[in-house]
């Protein structure tokens, strides 16, 4: 099968820290508005119960589902990117080269490698740096512009927008 594009770019923690900026101003509205309704019908449910049940149990029981679930989304994800920054891939800037064919792409790091079929990308994202591709909304791979030894940027740009039409999107500086 004949490689369209080769990219090596290497995970640095500038590089993540630049990522983690772009994502946080493109979902973290989206995720507070989310959790902000959440709450606001949790304080519902509860003055509910203290004025008309006045179940105190219930209220408990509410207020501690409240901070559990305050605990996985505000502080779990902060303990999560400490770790990422701590990781190999990150702390020692692995190198990641990509190879995309017609139907799927491979990702090498390390001796292995993994491959990625194109229908499984959530969303693709073109900014001036860097092409993100989402697996999720927690899950995307970095894609350095100045990185492709196959092919070049603005092809690659073209082949994403082809490929994704709707999941594609041109974003400038942010």
């Amino acid at each position: 099968m004949k490689i369209l594009f080769k990219n090596t770019t290497q995970y640095t923690p500038e590089t993540y820290a630049k990522f983690l900026e772009f994502h946080s101003v493109k979902y973290n509205f989206s995720y507070k508005l989310g959790w902000i309704s959440f709450i606001c019908f949790i304080i519902f449910i509860v003055l509910y119960q203290i004025k008309y049940n006045k179940n105190f149990k219930s209220f408990i029981i509410i207020i501690a589902v409240l901070a559990i679930f305050f605990a996985i989304k505000f502080i779990y994800p902060k303990l999560k990117i400490k770790k990422e920054f701590k990781s190999s891939k990150i702390s020692n800037s692995e190198n990641f080269i990509f190879r995309f064919y017609d139907k799927y792409f491979k990702i090498h790091s390390n001796g292995k490698y993994s491959i990625i079929y194109y229908h499984s990308i959530y969303r693709v994202y073109d900014t001036d740096d860097f092409f993100y591709l989402y697996l999720n909304k927690d899950k995307s791979f970095l894609i350095d512009k100045t990185g492709f030894s196959i092919g070049t940027a603005e092809e690659f740009s073209q082949f994403l927008k082809n490929k994704y039409k709707k999941k594609y999107e041109k974003i400038q500086s942010i």
